[in-house]
């Protein structure tokens, strides 16, 4: 509970200085421009987002409402790039996985996490993104 809180604190703090965005979504924000292509992200609306390939990227997305479990859509697309998951903690509302993948000889770790009480909204997924 307390990583999710923390994530959500974090990525709240965040923002984006970039003008155009990366998605079709009226009002979402653009993903950085060293984000990795091989990190996959939900579709929707990038609410908000920061960080560098340094010091790891965090965004939250929230996402369409007609395509279903934004959380579950985020684990398969992450399953289905390569990605394995490492771990799967779940409190009450709150529920956070780790995955990794090796791609083009770099390393990537993704955390993602959703609450129902989040508020961006019980469609918002958080992501914590690192390469080594």
């Amino acid at each position: 509970m307390l990583v999710l809180a923390g994530l959500v604190l974090l990525v709240g703090a965040c923002g984006s200085d970039e003008s155009e965005p990366d998605s079709t979504t009226a009002g979402s924000l653009a993903l950085p421009d060293d984000f990795p292509a091989a990190v996959p992200v939900i579709e929707g609306a990038v609410l908000a987002v920061g960080g560098t390939a340094k010091d790891g990227w965090n965004l939250t997305v929230a996402g369409r409402a007609d395509a279903g479990d934004p959380y579950d859509n985020a684990s398969t697309q992450l399953l289905d790039a390569g990605y394995t998951e490492q771990f799967q903690r779940q409190e009450g509302s709150e529920s956070v996985k780790g995955f990794v993948a090796e791609s083009d000889g770099k390393r990537y770790t993704v955390v993602i996490g959703t609450t129902e009480a989040s508020v961006s909204g019980p469609t918002a997924i958080t992501y914590q993104v690192s390469e080594s």
